[in-house]
Order: C-alpha cells, then sequence, then structure tokens
C-alpha cells in the first residue's frame, strides 16, 4: 500500500497495466447476494450448472466454514455429494457426537433423559449386539426410567430394576404389567453392564474437588470404548474412518499434554471436552 499522499499514484499503475489486470481477472464474476444464505444457494446454482458438463471437477475455495457447509446442504439437496476437505466439527460426527454423550450423560449424573440418549446412540454396545441392546434400552425406560422424578445413581438403578421386577406397582403401564420374566432379567442385565462399565466414570463426578487432566481423559476414553467395544472381536468403531482418525489425534494431543494443563473438576472437564469437539 502506498503512503496517502501518494495514492493517487495507483490511477497511474491501473493505466500501465490495464492490459495484464484484464487478463488477470478474466473469467471472473462479481455477485452480491443480500445475505449469506442466498450467497450459499447461488454459489451451489453454479456448482450444479457446471457439474452438467461430462466429466467436470470443481472446487469452492472459501475460509468461511459456515458458507461451506451451506453450499453443501444445497448440493445435497440435488443429490450432489461434497467432500469437504476441511472436514466438519468432530462433535457433528458419529464418533464425536458419542464422546460428546457420555460425558454429558456423567456430568448430568446419568438422569433418565441423558442416559437414553447415550442409548440410543448406534455406536453404544454395552457387550451386546447392537439390536439386543436396542430392545433392553427399550424396556429400561418403560420399566424403569419413566416418569422417575429423582434421579438415580447407577446402583440404585440395579436395586430399583430389581425390586420393580419382585413388585410391580399398581399404576404401572400395561406394557410394564405384561413384561415376561426374559424381559425383566434383560433389563436386569443391562442395569448391572451399565454399573460396571460407567462406575469409574461415575466416581469422578461424584468425587468433590478437582483431579488431574490426565486421569479425566483417560477414564472418558477407557469408558468410551468399553461401551463401543464390538462383541465378536472387541475393536471400538470409536476410531474408524477419517472422523476417527481425527477424534483419535484430537484427544491423544489433550492426553499427551495434560500434564502442563491445571487440575479440573469433572464439570469443568465435560466443559473443556466438549469444546475441544
Amino acid at each position: 500500500m502506498r503512503p496517502a499522499a501518494t495514492s493517487e499514484k495507483w490511477h497511474d499503475l491501473i493505466r500501465a497495466q490495464r492490459d495484464r489486470l484484464q487478463t488477470a481477472t478474466e473469467g471472473l464474476s462479481w455477485i452480491e447476494a443480500p445475505d449469506q444464505h442466498e450467497e450459499a444457494r447461488i454459489i451451489a446454482l453454479i456448482m450444479r450448472q457446471a457439474l452438467d458438463e461430462p466429466d467436470t471437477t470443481l472446487q469452492l475455495v472459501t475460509p468461511d466454514r459456515q458458507l461451506a457447509r451451506q453450499v453443501k446442504a444445497e448440493l445435497s439437496r440435488w443429490a450432489i455429494e461434497v467432500d469437504d476437505s476441511a472436514g466438519e466439527p468432530l462433535i457433528h460426527t458419529p464418533a464425536g457426537a458419542f464422546i460428546a454423550l457420555l460425558i454429558e450423560a456423567a456430568a448430568a449424573g446419568f438422569a433418565p433423559r441423558p442416559l437414553m440418549s447415550l442409548l440410543d446412540h448406534p455406536f453404544m454396545l454395552c457387550g451386546l449386539a447392537r439390536n439386543e441392546l436396542a430392545a433392553a434400552a427399550r424396556l429400561l425406560e418403560i420399566s424403569v426410567l419413566r416418569g422417575r422424578l429423582e434421579q438415580p445413581d447407577l446402583e440404585r438403578l440395579v436395586a430399583d430394576a430389581r425390586m420393580l421386577r419382585e413388585d410391580v406397582p399398581p399404576h404401572s403401564h400395561a406394557f410394564v404389567k405384561n413384561m415376561s420374566d426374559g424381559d425383566w432379567q434383560r433389563v436386569a442385565n443391562l442395569t448391572v453392564r451399565l454399573h460396571e462399565l460407567l462406575g469409574d466414570l461415575a466416581a469422578l463426578f461424584a468425587t468433590p474437588g478437582n483431579g488431574a487432566l490426565g486421569e479425566l481423559v483417560s477414564t472418558h476414553i477407557k469408558t468410551a470404548e468399553a461401551l463401543t467395544a464390538d462383541l465378536e472381536n472387541g475393536l471400538s468403531a470409536l476410531w474408524t474412518g477419517d472422523a476417527g482418525e481425527a477424534l483419535s489425534t484430537t484427544l491423544g494431543a489433550i492426553s499427551e499434554h495434560a500434564g502442563n494443563c491445571p487440575a479440573l473438576s469433572a464439570r469443568e472437564y465435560a466443559d473443556f471436552i466438549t469444546k475441544q469437539l
């Protein structure tokens, strides 16, 4: 940039370089949009028209992630899939969402609603086949969790499932009254599994005071892996694919540098880790 006193010389430069500037801007278009939503629609329409030509590839280059996501959404209306090289927030991927749901449920004391959100996630297995877990989770929700006002801890959940099996309250839903011994056994088995698999993470949130970040993230990861381990090979789906690799890298970096971070309460850790996703 020139000093203000010589800024008029820009006009001389433009006149002297007119041909070169015209060549440099050839093929460029200037479109003004009233808002970002309309801007995304215009860009998507231009890209769609360009793709009508055979063997055409094109790129959208923008530092605006919100605009990129809006353009991607607009293109999806025409069944055009976009390879977004900048990726998307980890929390919007199945693996990242599971990590966030797990720590949010722990922060809420595994209250019924966040616990059911965790059980509904497709990565959640608890050592069972996914269809078996889904069926057991539905039974648990209807028989034990639905309409519950108090917030039970995991140990209380096990005891309540056993108590309700032995003495179903008269005001219970007809479905609950008609549950078979096998149904109640599935509920009991699930509560025991949840108590075993979530116990270490729940204990961190039940302990007052601050803890080392390394211990918090390690317990978080170990619990997540145990909950998502495949029944046949014991491997977790959390680390598969590009999103899984990115999640592993992010959590690995946090673990690596945890010693340089101050101690956190479990609830502070929940806020911290969610923001990293």
